[in-house]
Formats: structure tokens, C-alpha cells, sequence
């Protein structure tokens, strides 16, 4: 079951701690989110938001990622796209913080994913971090576009904590 709160508290967070701005946001706040569910899952047995992750061409998609964005849009993030470049198939979509995490939701533990998420891979770009996502055992072992990702999945992704 999706924890709401918490689920948008993470992205702030992600977005708090990479100075207030995500340039590919849609697609680099969906790895990371990935990313944080699957080794929250690795390591604890559980995930942080509780989303279930589709299998995508891209990469894995939390499932309700564009119905929390929208609740965010009022009072905590300001959302803009951006033309189409010549590096981006899409427009860009750009989130930027206008309000912080509440950071007392999270566990230490669920802190501590969190932090090593953005340690590792939050100063990637959003296609570093898809072709990443995509060698992992939790993207390969599901075959087809539009299926869920199991999370039993994340205890073959050869992570070291």
C-alpha cells in the first residue's frame, strides 16, 4: 500500500539534496526512486513508499509517481517542461523545491537509504542512471513493457550496503 506522506517526502528529499532543482526530473526521480524502493526492499525487506514499479522501455516507473507529483505541484514543487533539446527525445521536465522534507517521517534506517541513494547516484544523469536500471537483475527478469517488477527481485541485485 502506497504510504503518501512518505512518498512525497522522498522526492523533496531527493530533490532537497540535489540543491533544489532536477533538470530530466520525471525520468531521474523515477530511477531514483526506484533505486531507494528496491534497496530499501534488498535491505530492510520492505520499501519506503510502498509503489509497485512497471517494467518501461526506460527503466522501471513507480506506478503512482504522476499522481503524487500532482499533489506536490501547489505547495512543494514548482514544475516547468522545457523544449525539446537536441540530448533529450522528450521535453525536459524540471522540478524545483519550494518546500523541504519533513525528514522525522523516516526511520533511521529508511534515512539511511535515502542517503546512500543520493550518494551514489544522485549526480548521475537520468540516461546514466536507465542504462544502470536496466542491468539489474529486476528489470532484465521481467520480460515485458507493462509489468510489475516484483520486489523479491531486489535480492538479486548484487548491491553492497
Amino acid at each position: 500500500m502506497v504510504n503518501q506522506s512518505k512518498y512525497k517526502n522522498v522526492i523533496l528529499y531527493l530533490i532537497q539534496e540535489m540543491d533544489g532543482k532536477v533538470l530530466e526530473g520525471k525520468k531521474k526521480i523515477c530511477k531514483l526512486l526506484y533505486f531507494v524502493d528496491f534497496g530499501a526492499f534488498e535491505k530492510y525487506g520492505q520499501s519506503i513508499t510502498g509503489d509497485k514499479y512497471i517494467r518501461m522501455p526506460r527503466g522501471p516507473v513507480p506506478s503512482n509517481f504522476d499522481n503524487i507529483i500532482k499533489t506536490l505541484e501547489d505547495t512543494a514543487l514548482g514544475i516547468r517542461k522545457e523544449l525539446k533539446s537536441p540530448i533529450h527525445e522528450n521535453p525536459t521536465t524540471i522540478y524545483e523545491l519550494k518546500k523541504e522534507a519533513n525528514l522525522d517521517i523516516f526511520s533511521k534506517e529508511e534515512k539511511e537509504i535515502l542517503d546512500w541513494v543520493i550518494e551514489i547516484y544522485s549526480k548521475l544523469s537520468g540516461k546514466e542512471l536507465e542504462d544502470i536500471s536496466h542491468s539489474e537483475a529486476p528489470w532484465l527478469a521481467v520480460k515485458r513493457n507493462g509489468e510489475e517488477i516484483p520486489y523479491e527481485l531486489s535480492y538479486y541485485r548484487g548491491t553492497s550496503f
